[in-house]
């Protein structure tokens, strides 16, 4: 009798945990397969730390979590998902390490989604020109150089935006559906700047500055 097939989308924090999680309880009762479109896994909650400290996060935060599930005998695969059809079992997906691939397809008896939420930036006016992030690595190093380089002063606002949680009429009937928002990062990072501006502040400004801001 050939071994059900456990299909994890996804190799970050979530889909990674859960792979390991479910090689512990079967062990060899099961095969198991994970995709995900990168081989690294970030830790994006020490970017700002990073950010701040004028590190390029990409240094210290990328890890390589092979290691992980060569030691669990589970495989890997690198490539964007393309279509979930559950009808038949079947993701399809296309391998991303060059340009160029097929589309391919993998059957599945259990199917673990954990491919992460979609941060909208594009539907934010200003943000392309304006607005920052510590949420990727690529964010995080735009907000690095504009901090330790050109950032002389002024204002500064942080915010957190609300979270959808999508619907699909596929989605079994009485799902929660999340509309909710992220407070505790704009909290630390907001600690975490007042820390960074004190350090770099030498001295206070004098009086006349005030007053000329206050006009």
């Amino acid at each position: 009798m050939a071994k059900p097939h456990i299909l994890i989308l996804g190799c970050n924090f979530a889909g990674l945990t859960t792979a390991r999680y479910i090689h512990a309880s079967v062990m060899d009762e099961a095969t198991i397969t994970i995709i995900d479109r990168k081989s690294l896994l970030t830790f994006v909650p020490n970017i700002p730390l990073q950010v701040l400290a004028n590190i390029n996060p990409a240094i210290d935060l990328q890890f390589k979590f092979m290691s992980f599930l060569e030691h669990d005998g589970s495989d890997f695969i690198q490539a964007e998902v393309i279509t979930i059809d559950p009808e038949t079992n079947v993701v399809f997906y296309q391998p991303n390490e060059r340009l160029g691939h097929p589309v391919r397809k993998i059957k599945y008896d259990y199917l673990v989604i954990a491919l992460g939420n979609r941060l909208a930036y594009d539907q934010i006016d200003g943000f392309a020109e304006n607005g920052h992030s510590v949420t990727d690595v690529f964010l995080g190093n735009r907000l690095r150089k504009y901090l330790h380089n050109e950032y002389k002063g002024g204002p500064i606002a942080i915010s957190s935006a609300v979270f959808h949680q999508g619907k699909s009429d596929k989605l079994p009937t009485g799902l929660p559906v999340a509309l909710t928002a992220c407070e505790g990062p704009p909290v630390e990072m907001s600690f975490s700047l007042a820390h960074w501006l004190g350090k770099i502040i030498k001295a206070p400004l004098p009086l006349s500055t005030y007053l000329h801001r206050q006009k």
